[in-house]
Order: structure tokens, then sequence, then C-alpha cells
């Protein structure tokens, strides 16, 4: 059942309006009153009203006014009666459901009867006519302005909350929703969030704030745990599930054994049974597909027997000693694999540079003799003092007991020694250390 109400007295004396269902204010303020009415003495928030299918409830009141049913006081809580004398303060009015009517008057007027004159007559319908007249007039304007406030109200407080709901999904949890308040009446919320428990928090928000909206929001939970289910019970359960890099899309990635018809079109399927999907990253791999690619790219590169290739979590380490034209081949052979098998796994070369032909040092050491003028015995048989120098351009600078200092151009080696003393200045084989 719907209602409506009538006012008998002030501004909007014989104006009718609905009383929509839920909590109802009427007073002078637009901002907090549903139904604005502006006489001298109507408090903003004169009356509280809860309007239902079954009945009106006063629910409060202004300070100051005590309402009155047919002159009888109210208190909270209690049931108005349709067709009734309804007072409070400035106010006087009253209410029915939508299929009857309301009198004109609530006043009981008693009837003076009393001899008159036809003139008389004639005077007192002319004065009933000019106050229909103005009583029109007056009813014109006011519904006018309360028209006007009444929108202006609706048009503010409807700005208001949009401004706090858009406050509201400015949290990092809702950087992916989408508002479409083109239709102030229902809002339209749609997009991701990552869990399910942030689309009730939302939704909770939502319905505390009483906003008419239609929330067709998808959580990427909820896309994980479909996508899981499928791939269970196609038998891949051990591949990793994750957010994709786009809103709505999902990334696949792990090892299978090997490729069948039911993988080469896993991606059309989860997307034709997942709702909401948009799309899947497949970085999954087949078992030692990549090792067996890799190794042949180094074949055709001729880098094969130069690296060798160890298996160190994501990534696959390539060692050796590569030259600059080893080092272009290897780019290529790094290039082609990313191509084909992206970041996972990814290819780090642990390179000890060859050095330069011009830059290797040619100092053999067979023997040192520390007497009063120390020198070296080199591979030519040759001795070498502190200062002396080889024919390809190495000189000593110092002979040390554990080692011997030298320097070729502007760099300096420490060439360490091995073995025992001998009397006969006999040492084993050096090592080389730049």
């Amino acid at each position: 059942m719907s209602w409506k109400c009538r006012v008998y007295r002030g501004f909007n004396r014989g104006v009718e309006a609905p009383l929509p269902e839920g909590r109802l204010v009427i007073g002078s303020d637009p901002l907090k009153a549903d139904l604005v009415l502006v006489d001298e003495g109507m408090a903003p928030e004169h009356l509280v009203l809860l309007v239902t299918g079954e009945g009106i409830t006063l629910q409060a009141w202004a300070d100051g006014i005590t309402p009155t049913q047919d002159g009888v006081a109210l208190t909270a809580g209690e049931t108005l009666r349709a067709g009734t004398r309804l007072e409070a303060g400035p106010l006087l009015w009253s209410f029915c459901d939508n299929s009857r009517s309301l009198p004109e008057q609530l006043e009981a007027l008693a009837a003076v009867v009393a001899p008159s004159r036809a003139p008389r007559r004639r005077a007192a319908g002319a004065d009933v006519w000019m106050g229909v007249l103005c009583l029109s007039l007056v009813v014109a304007v006011v519904l006018l302005l309360g028209t006007g406030w009444w929108h202006g109200a609706d048009e503010n407080e409807s700005a208001r909350s949009e401004q706090a709901l858009k406050r509201f999904l400015a949290a990092p949890n809702y950087r992916q929703v989408v508002l479409n308040s083109s239709d102030p009446e229902l809002w339209q919320l749609s997009g991701y969030v990552d869990e399910n428990s942030a689309r009730l928090a939302l939704q909770q928000y939502l319905d505390s704030k009483g906003f008419s909206y239609r929330l067709e929001l998808r959580t990427m939970e909820d896309l994980r745990q479909g996508a899981g289910f499928i791939l269970q019970k196609l038998g891949y359960e051990q591949l990793q599930i994750r957010n994709g890099k786009e809103p709505g899309w999902l990334k696949l990635s792990g090892e299978i054994q090997g490729q069948d018809g039911k993988w080469s079109t896993i991606e059309s399927l989860l997307k034709q049974e997942v709702p909401g999907l948009l799309g899947v990253e497949n970085q999954v791999q087949i078992a030692g597909a990549y090792r067996k690619r890799l190794d042949a790219l180094l074949q055709e590169q001729g880098l094969a027997g130069t690296l060798r290739v160890r298996e160190a979590g994501g990534r696959l380490e390539l060692s050796g000693q590569l030259d600059e034209r080893q080092l272009s081949q290897f780019q290529q052979v790094n290039q082609q694999f990313r191509r084909e098998f992206g970041t996972h796994p990814t290819l780090e070369l642990i390179n000890q540079t060859r050095t330069p032909r011009q830059d290797e040092l040619e100092f053999d050491v067979r023997s040192v003799s520390f007497g009063r003028v120390p020198y070296v015995v080199l591979a030519d048989n040759q001795r070498y003092p502190v200062g002396g120098a080889t024919s390809s351009g190495v000189r000593v600078l110092a002979i040390r007991p554990d080692a011997v200092v030298v320097s070729k151009g502007k760099q300096q080696y420490i060439v360490k020694l091995k073995g025992a003393e001998r009397h006969d200045d006999q040492f084993g084989s050096a090592t080389v250390r730049r």
C-alpha cells in the first residue's frame, strides 16, 4: 500500500505529496528534509517518519513541539492513523492511501445561519471566489519554489554521495573499479578487485549508504580459483597461477612433461569456462625443451664446446672464456632464446674474458737465485736480474722469496713461486697472476 499526505496550514496549504517508503523527514532544511516546508516555526528536521506498506510510524520530532493526533499527544514509535487530524507546531496535516481522497478542510467549523439580504449574499460569493483565486496563486508559487528546492536538495545530495563514493574507491584495493554515474538513479560499478573480501566490503558500504547500484564486479580470486579447478581436472595441478599484467588476465607458469591436444587449446578453454577472464599469459615450459633448444643454438654459433651450462633456480648460467667475436655470437644466442622462451629461464653469462695476445704475460720461471745479485732463470735459460727485460718486453722489478714482481708496459704482474727451497736454487713451476 502507498500513501499520500495533504498540508492544511501555511504556505503549502492544500498541497498534496506522495510519501515514499523508508525514513522520511519533514522540515525546512532542503539538505536534510525529504518534504520541505518553509513556514515560520518549522524546524530543519521537524518530523521524522518511518513509512512502510503497512502504515506510518512517528519516530522523532523537533524540540519545543508536541505532535498530536486528533488532539491527543503522540509518543515515539506510535503508529499514525490515516485520515486523522495530525498537528505538530505550525504543521497541520493528514494522510491516506493513494486510492482515497483527503478532505479540503480538517477544521469542523460551526455553521451560523442568519437572515441576510440578497446583495449581502452576492458580496459573500465574490469574496469566496477572490479567496479561491488568491489561494490558487499562492499554492502555484509555493509548488514552483518547493519543486526547485526539492530538486536542488536532491542534486546536492547526489553530488555529495558521488564524491564520498569516489573517495572510498580511491583505496588501492579498488584502483581497477570503474564507476558509471550517468544515471543518477542507479550507479553502475564494474571492473576487477583482487580478493572476494574487497568486493564484500564495497557492497556493504553501498548498502549502508542507501545507494541504488548495480554491481558488475569480478574478483581475481574467483578467476584464479576457476582456472585452478579446470587445470586440476586436466592434470596440470603443478602449474602456478598468478595475476597477469592487466586486469582480468591470468599468468600461468611452471613446467609440463609434454604438449598434447588438451594443452594446445588451454587458453581458449579457460577464457570460455572462467567468467570474466579476458586473457592468459602462458609462460609454461615443456620439460627439457629449453635445454635442448639452448644446446642447438650454441651448436649453431660454434659455442657448444666453449661454454659450460648449469641450471640455477630460474636461470641458466653459462661460463667460459669468450673473445669479442664469441661474445657477439653469444648475444645472438641470448636474443633468440629470449624470443622463444621469454624470461623463464634467463641466460646469465659468467665470462672469464680471454686476454688479448698483446696483453698476455710470457714469463715462465724455471729457477730463482737469492745470492748477492738475485736473478731469475726463464725458459730460455737466460738470467734476468732486477731491472732486466725479456725480448717480449717483460721487465723484472723485484725478486722476493715468495714472488717475482714484473711489468709489461704500464701493467704490473706478481709471479707467485711454488715449490721448496733448494741449495741449487731450483724451484718448481710458477703460476702467473695479474
